[in-house]
């Protein structure tokens, strides 16, 4: 496999280890362990049909096999322990058994999940491949929000983590300053609001007299989160300047509840125009 930058998942993997066994723990008990990555196992080439695009999902399966979500793919690719092909779940398409784009998944009870935010359908999967059932949640409205949700991703017990569809036009104008992740039922019944996500400042809009493009903002400081499914818990990783600079780790139960809140100071680099100029200038810059 490619090797790229720390991604989202990673980087909560490595804040979160040093303190799993601290509930409530700070990050002034104690160092910031180093951990040092050691490449396990490489899948891949640098070119021909086994490379990757953007990952967005990589997990290992109950039968020790390994599952790949790229953008630019409607399936999901299996490769066995070794690293080798080993077939693919799902096609392009809309009817059973397709995907309309990229879609995030896992395990519930040995049984693969997908949700496709596209379609917005949901679809479960035997360990050997077969489609067992699909479901297309109703979107509800909650609250004040301008926007509907749609239960996505799978619970066990039963429940959803919701999902919110919200162009960005809507983000960069400033109508739409947040998003919230909300522990739902099938039918649109709201248990629990876990995180609240802050939109500004995280959408660059390169507009002109006949149209233009949205991309994500240089420099922007974006929260990263993972839902571990298995655990029911959410582990947040954001960023805050007041009353200092502090990298905040927050895991919380899907039931709201607060298991660990830790904090690691940094010292910001300020951001010259001219890198941010750099920036807006290859984002404007013709694509392929």
């Amino acid at each position: 496999m490619r090797r790229t930058p720390l991604t989202p998942t990673l980087l909560l993997g490595l804040l979160f280890l040093p303190y799993c066994d601290r509930p409530n723990g700070t990050g002034s008990e104690g160092e910031l362990e180093r951990l040092v990555g050691v490449v396990d196992q490489r899948i891949g080439t640098m070119d021909g049909e086994l490379t990757f695009a953007t990952v967005i999902r990589v997990r290992k399966g109950p039968d020790g096999r390994i599952y790949s979500g790229e953008f630019g793919r409607s399936d999901i690719r299996i490769f066995t322990r070794e690293g080798e092909p080993d077939g693919v779940i799902g096609r392009a398409g809309e009817g059973p058994g397709e995907f309309g784009g990229p879609v995030t998944f896992g395990w519930i009870d040995g049984r693969l999940w997908t949700w496709d935010q596209r379609l917005g359908r949901l679809s479960w999967f035997e360990a050997d491949g077969s489609l067992a059932e699909t479901l297309q949640p109703a979107r509800f409205q909650h609250g004040d929000d301008p926007l509907p949700f749609t239960p996505g991703t799978p619970l066990p017990g039963g429940t959803f983590l919701t999902s919110q569809s919200i162009p960005s036009q809507m983000v960069t104008d400033g109508q739409i300053t947040s998003t919230p992740t909300l522990r739902a039922t099938v039918e649109g019944e709201v248990l629990d609001t876990l995180w609240v996500r802050d939109l500004r400042n995280q959408t660059l809009g390169v507009m002109s007299g006949t149209g233009g493009f949205f991309t994500s903002q240089p420099f922007a400081q974006a929260p990263a989160y993972i839902a571990a499914t298995d655990a029911e818990q959410i582990v947040i990783v954001d960023w805050t300047h007041t009353p200092s600079p502090l990298i905040r780790v927050t895991r919380r139960s899907f039931a709201g509840d607060t298991l660990l809140s830790a904090d690691f100071p940094f010292s910001p680099r300020a951001v010259v125009p001219e890198e941010v100029a750099a920036q807006v200038r290859l984002a404007e810059s013709p694509r392929e």
